[in-house]
């Protein structure tokens, strides 16, 4: 299936349980510019158990390519390309369950991954660069715990994140911290270790010192989230990533956003 040019949305669905979508083609999504904050956008689903999007390609949406939202569950992301889009990459929303495996999520305006009010998410070999934000955001915001809907408990946690080859840039966005990896609660109320509960193995790639200004912001519990410049300092603070590389200088990927050696 090829969807090319759709005025608001590319596809939608809700109560959709178990729909797959494999090898389709969805580009220059919301072509009229509707408001992507409810909706517009590449592919979005609502209330689903049982979601698999896998060797697909969303291109150039005004809006998020892929979007998750309201109490959907046992989602599968794997082998797609998710380009140039005009807001986030992937957006994890009011879910659960996830598995982000091995997709391409590159030039987008925002984040790569936005996980927000969402648990239990895998993001392992992905390849995530020249997003215009974080590559991965883990948020949790004021409506954690707030919305359970069939057993969903709507709260950021058992964040796994490994093998990913992962760029930031420095941004004057607001809710940008100009970091590469971002894990906060707005909320404060818990730190950044009980959101991401494992990070390793993981390529933090950076053109120079600075670029973007942190490798990692982590939510302090009681506080506002801590910025760490240089990715040694953060596997210090936190225990993770003790084994992940920082890439400093040439891209980590190739023109065909290939891993370099």
């Amino acid at each position: 299936v090829t969807v090319v040019g759709s005025g608001q949305i590319g596809l939608q669905g809700q109560r959709a349980d178990n729909i797959v979508l494999d090898n389709v083609s969805v580009r220059d999504s919301n072509d009229q510019h509707f408001n992507p904050n409810p909706s517009a956008g590449g592919f979005k689903i609502t209330e689903t158990r049982g979601v698999t999007v896998k060797n697909s390609e969303f291109l150039r949406t005004y809006g998020n390519h892929v979007w998750t939202d309201v109490s959907t569950a046992d989602i599968t992301i794997v082998n797609n390309r998710l380009l140039d889009g005009q807001r986030y990459g992937l957006v994890v929303e009011l879910s659960s369950t996830a598995t982000v495996v091995d997709n391409l999520i590159a030039g987008n305006a925002r984040d790569g991954i936005f996980i927000n009010n969402s648990d239990k998410i895998q993001i392992w070999n992905n390849t995530l660069v020249d997003n215009g934000w974080q590559a991965i955001a883990a948020v949790r915001d004021s409506r954690s715990g707030t919305g359970t809907v069939a057993g969903i408990p709507w709260v950021t946690r058992e964040v796994q994140i490994g093998n990913n080859i992962m760029t930031g840039r420095n941004s004057s966005e607001s809710g940008c911290y100009s970091a590469i990896l971002l894990a906060v609660d707005w909320t404060r109320g818990v730190a950044g270790n009980s959101i991401v509960s494992f990070s390793n193995g993981n390529v933090f790639a950076r053109p120079a010192a600075g670029s973007p200004t942190n490798a990692v912001a982590w939510s302090q519990a009681g506080s506002y989230a801590r910025s760490y410049p240089s990715l040694a300092d953060y596997v210090r603070a936190t225990g993770r990533d003790t084994a992940s590389y920082h890439h400093l200088g040439s891209s980590p990927v190739d023109s065909a956003y290939r891993a370099v050696s």
